[in-house]
């Protein structure tokens, strides 16, 4: 028997603790939560971690992927869709004013429909993580932000881990993951605002339930197979077990069998699209840090396997029926990641930077004007290169969309750590 639990959005200053789906957190914590509605959401076109910058001396960047050191306060912030960014007010003043000036926020992680974000009270914390666990040191509230609609809901004291790999999995409205006490696999979705916990499947019942997850557009979930099986379980979106064979998950996020799929009530029948290839590079890429969606351009997406000289193409006729192409890089690039940015994919050498135009897989050379020596993204999406020029100076500059390129870079009115785009 499945249990369901929802957060009412409950707009209330008296001092109790409102019960989530167990007891109360043991210290109750000052914006008794609440949970908020982000204001003016939909002037927005992402949600960004930052701070409005005084100076930038005293910061350290030390990854875009694991944490960096800070030396202020950050602030959960709106992107505006003409660029420019602004602290993010809450529909509820009071109770948005108490987590946005007490509070810190160190720990961040976008997942699929969702962005968490953890606040601590310790006043001298200087990292930011980019991954939410059960261990992230100091966090004191923790809250979970629905991307479609704005709304901010709390669930400190129930413990999420978010790091391991295969222990969660999303769908476009859902994400299935280990959460609060509950011994097994939890589905969080958003429905009428109201945040639905789903107790969705004990696995300690099923001995041979073997992880990684995974999800189909339909929110069943499966297993993976046993070594040396083809044999996985499922378990409907209304609740059915059952095991399946030789399934194979379809680049439409629909589990076929053969010439047959599982439709949105859980059953077989026959498929009226059954696709050329599995490969299937864009479920990869939301369980493996190695495959990445490169660009896309309406209803055709490129993925590439880092490190491989060939772009996946997937172009889509309608929510099913899709093909599949592969393009070859020119020069056989092997080795190096490559920074994606619009629909070309940069590289570096250490005497040039030059690009593959993604859809084409043709190679142009930017500048061979220094000798490079690092190339990314930084969270504003601007491509920044560091180099050495012939007498030994340090530059540091910017290529534009254009491939015009400007050495300096201009202090803006915010330092900007993270953006999670919201549509």
């Amino acid at each position: 028997m499945k249990k369901i639990f929802s957060f009412a959005v409950i707009l209330c200053m008296l001092i109790f603790c409102v019960p989530l789906s167990a007891a109360c957190t043991p210290e109750t914590p000052l914006h008794e939560k609440i949970d908020l509605t982000i204001k003016n959401y939909s002037n927005y076109d992402g949600l960004s971690i930052g701070f409005q910058n005084q100076t930038m001396q005293g910061m350290s960047l030390l990854s875009n992927e694991s944490e960096e050191t800070v030396n202020s306060k950050l602030k959960l912030l709106g992107k505006h869709k003409d660029g420019y960014y602004e602290e993010i007010q809450f529909e509820e003043e009071n109770d948005g004013e108490i987590i946005t000036t007490q509070y810190n926020i160190h720990a961040i992680q976008d997942v699929g429909p969702f962005l968490f974000v953890g606040y601590t009270n310790y006043p001298n914390v200087t990292t930011l993580s980019y991954k939410i666990n059960n261990s992230n040191y100091g966090t004191k509230y923790l809250y979970l932000i629905d991307k479609d609609s704005g709304k901010m809901f709390d669930i400190t004291g129930h413990h999420i881990n978010l790091y391991t790999h295969g222990m969660h999995c999303y769908s476009e409205n859902a994400l299935f993951c280990t959460f609060g006490d509950f011994a097994g696999i939890t589905k969080l979705s958003v429905k009428n605002n109201l945040l639905n916990i789903e107790e969705f499947l004990d696995t300690s019942k099923l001995l041979s339930f073997e992880f990684p997850i995974m999800t189909d557009k339909f929110n069943h979930l499966y297993s993976t197979p046993k070594s040396g099986s083809n044999q996985r379980f499922m378990i409907s979106s209304q609740g059915q077990l059952s095991q399946i064979s030789n399934a194979q998950l379809g680049a439409n996020n629909i589990m076929y069998i053969g010439n047959q799929w599982i439709n949105e009530n859980g059953e077989l029948t026959t498929a009226t699209f059954v696709p050329e290839n599995f490969t299937n590079l864009r479920h990869q890429s939301t369980i493996d840090a190695n495959v990445t969606l490169l660009y896309q351009n309406n209803n055709t997406y490129y993925y590439r396997k880092n490190t491989e000289n060939k772009i996946i193409k997937y172009t889509f006729v309608n929510d099913i029926e899709y093909t599949i192409e592969e393009i070859t890089m020119q020069n056989h690039i092997r080795g190096t990641n490559g920074v994606a940015l619009g629909q070309k994919l940069y590289f570096l050498s250490e005497t040039s930077i030059f690009y593959i135009d993604i859809p084409t897989g043709q190679q142009t050379t930017i500048t061979s004007q220094y000798f490079f020596n690092k190339l990314y993204l930084n969270a504003e999406n601007e491509l920044i290169f560091e180099a050495l020029d012939s007498s030994l100076n340090d530059v540091k500059g910017i290529i534009n969309p254009d491939d015009t390129i400007e050495v300096g870079i201009t202090q803006k009115d915010f330092k900007i750590y993270f953006i999670a785009p919201i549509n």
